[in-house]
């Protein structure tokens, strides 16, 4: 585990499948208490279904777990800490997962995706219901679902960087 506010270094000599599975991990984002007992929750469910995935934790305040690989304080968190966290990931791809989300089984299959796509994202079960009215700046049909920000693979790329920046910024300007 790492201190607050440092990354860990990889270790540089590993296998081919070893190197690969170093370069991808688990993002969680937690701020405020109970977000960071969640966190911990969701760690030991990721740790269950996926033993070898790395998981860094990036949070108000320290947390004290095993089943963290790593984590960051931020001193500048906020609700939205998970966009910064993703910015931020110390992975070259990188599963992204809201701390409310439980894995109960393997989904590390998802980052196969990535070979072909820098990003992957579920659609939301809930399509677009009335309470979202309002949020979203544009209509809409029923028929074309959002997508659930809370389970996001994806890879470390000038053009997923540059759409984190402005989701974050936009985002922050909104609120």
């Amino acid at each position: 585990m790492t201190t607050p506010g440092e990354h860990r270094d990889q270790p540089s000599a590993r296998t081919s499948a070893q190197s690969m599975a170093a370069r991808r991990g688990c993002v969680l984002a937690a701020h405020g208490s109970d977000f960071r007992k969640l966190a911990v929750i969701c760690a030991r469910f990721l740790k269950a279904a996926m033993p070898d995935l790395q998981i860094h934790l990036f949070t108000d305040a320290a947390v004290e777990t095993e089943f963290l690989d790593g984590q960051t304080v931020l001193d500048d968190a906020w609700h939205r800490t998970k966009l910064d966290a993703m910015l931020r990931s110390p992975f070259d791809q990188t599963l992204y997962i809201d701390v409310d989300a439980f894995a109960l089984l393997d989904i590390s299959d998802g980052f196969e995706l990535l070979a072909n796509h820098d990003m992957a994202l579920c659609h939301d079960q809930w399509r677009n219901q009335p309470y979202d009215e309002g949020k979203a700046r544009t209509d809409l049909p029923h028929a074309f679902a959002v997508l659930n920000s809370g389970v996001i693979f994806y890879r470390r790329s000038p053009d997923v960087l540059a759409f984190l920046t402005q989701w974050r910024d936009e985002v922050a300007r909104t609120q």
